[in-house]
């Protein structure tokens, strides 16, 4: 008898612990919870400008750091009579062995995302980097300009482009010395 008891007390127990977690039933939602989800998809996005998403496909191409600083160092965007813009930006390149190639590669990634933004009308590219001269002093210096226009860019295939076609494809094109070795 006192084992029939303990077996149906231990069941009650155990039925009661899996309906019942923290004073509350296990399947009853979370009104709160919900409140919340409900929030933020009433939430209107807000609507980037074009320095958000220039700034957004340099960090893609060139990444977000350079030596602990912001890999994107300004960006102005000058609207024209159309509202289309040129687009300058200064950007550290990325620190690696084949730099060159590391460059145009980032160039071209940035420029993929950037095929349509119809907001622009040129982009111009100041790549730095520090430079280091005989005597052992750095200082940043520009290692390349590259123009691109949005005509030169719509004519480009992304699926069958090749990076290092940058220097004959840019309206402008000047890199460093150095970066040439």
């Amino acid at each position: 008898m006192k084992k029939l008891l303990l077996l149906l007390m231990a069941a009650a127990l155990l039925t009661g612990c899996q309906k019942y977690s923290g004073g509350e039933p296990v399947n009853k939602p979370k009104e709160e919870k919900l409140k919340v989800e409900e929030i933020k998809k009433e939430e209107p996005k807000k609507e980037l400008t074009l320095e958000d998403k220039v700034t957004a496909a340099l960090h893609k191409g060139f990444g977000k750091k350079f030596n602990d600083k912001d890999s994107v160092q300004e960006i102005k965007a000058i609207k024209g009579v159309d509202e289309s813009a040129r687009v300058n930006v200064k950007v550290y390149a990325k620190d690696s062995i084949g730099m060159k190639t590391t460059m145009l590669n980032s160039i071209t990634s940035t420029l993929k995302e950037l095929q349509n933004e119809n907001e622009i009308e040129t982009i111009f590219f100041m790549i730095i980097f520090p430079l280091v001269d005989q005597y052992g002093n750095s200082e940043d210096g520009t290692i390349a300009k590259v123009e691109i226009s949005k005509e030169t860019l719509d004519k480009i295939n992304f699926k069958n482009f090749v990076y290092n076609q940058i220097p004959n494809i840019a309206d402008e094109y000047w890199e460093h010395p150095a970066v040439s070795k």
